[in-house]
């Protein structure tokens, strides 16, 4: 996964992993931690996992989005998107890296000021954005409310513009 700039998943194999992280820390001097190592997300591992998936979802009923898509597979924002292009993102999902930081970049290079909403218990995501590369502001909400979401960014962007 591409996450950030100084922060990237591997995964697969477990000898292929332990030989990358080898590497990565004798040539480069990277810090490694593992994070998960009984599923290999997002990884070819997974695409017994991923064909299954695909089963599934193709028996969904999607409808095509009203706004623009955008993939974690791509890292693109996709204006028009049908539903079977979002069986194959979906499935994609599984067996390929996330473009985390290509889709956040998309998505803020079209808005300013630029204002994410992580919704749940953490806040890993957005650590992420405001540690790393991007200066975003952040809109929380414990009840997870709709109507409260859009009134936060909406008063976080009226904020930064000096409103």
């Amino acid at each position: 996964n591409y996450n950030a700039p100084t922060q990237h998943v591997i995964a697969g194999e477990r000898a292929a992993v332990e030989a990358a992280v080898a590497i990565l820390e004798a040539e480069y001097g990277a810090t490694t931690v593992e994070t998960e190592s009984r599923v290999p997300m997002h990884s070819p591992v997974l695409n017994p996992v991923a064909q299954a998936f695909r089963a599934e979802l193709q028996r969904a009923p999607w409808r095509t989005p009203s706004r623009p898509y955008i993939s974690n597979v791509s890292g693109a924002c996709e204006p028009r998107v049908s539903p079977a292009l979002l069986v194959d993102r979906l499935t994609a999902h599984v067996t390929e890296p996330v473009r985390w930081r290509q889709s956040i970049e998309s998505l803020a290079g079209g808005t300013d000021p630029t204002c994410f909403v992580e919704v749940g218990p953490g806040s890993v995501l957005f650590n992420m954005l405001s540690r790393r590369w991007l200066e975003v502001r952040r809109a929380k909400s414990d009840d997870r409310d709709a109507a409260s979401l859009a009134e936060q960014c909406a008063r976080v962007a009226r904020t930064v513009r000096g409103e």
